[in-house]
């Protein structure tokens, strides 16, 4: 298996902060990582065809409304889970090999309103995800 990872970023981009994974992947894009592709994922079948790839980690960035403060970032590290993710999606179909798998979910403020930008909490907390991703990505890497 290659060292490379893929990092997701689940949601709607025109629903407020629904769209922080999306919005994340796309800053994310920008940084050139090595050995780390980031991709927009919009719907279940845009996630399956991602996890055809050979990645060594996942990592998905998604956005959680728990009832928590707006724009906290939870980690789970996951393995062999029989979670069922917020996407209709059975975590075992993501972390079927020796791969990890890491979710990272943004506790999100707005995800009814129009808007393509992030509520200010949930926008600190893309950049906390981005710090965490550069920071497991020169980990590997060295």
């Amino acid at each position: 298996m290659s060292r490379r990872t893929l990092v997701l970023g689940i949601g709607n981009p025109l629903l407020t902060d629904d769209g922080a994974g999306i919005h994340a992947v796309n800053a994310l894009k920008k940084q050139n990582l090595a050995d780390v592709e980031a991709r927009e994922c919009v719907s279940d079948f845009d996630l399956l065809e991602a996890l055809n790839g050979d990645y060594s980690r996942i990592i998905i960035v998604d956005v959680i409304k728990t009832g928590g403060k707006p724009g906290t970032v939870y980690r789970a590290f996951l393995s062999n889970s029989s979670v069922i993710f917020s996407h209709h999606l059975n975590l075992n179909m993501i972390n079927n090999s020796d791969r990890d798998v890491i979710l990272l979910a943004i506790e999100a403020e707005d995800i009814h309103s129009f808007s393509e930008k992030c509520t200010p909490e949930v926008e600190r907390a893309i950049s906390e995800v981005l710090n965490f991703i550069s920071e497991l990505s020169m980990e590997k890497n060295q």
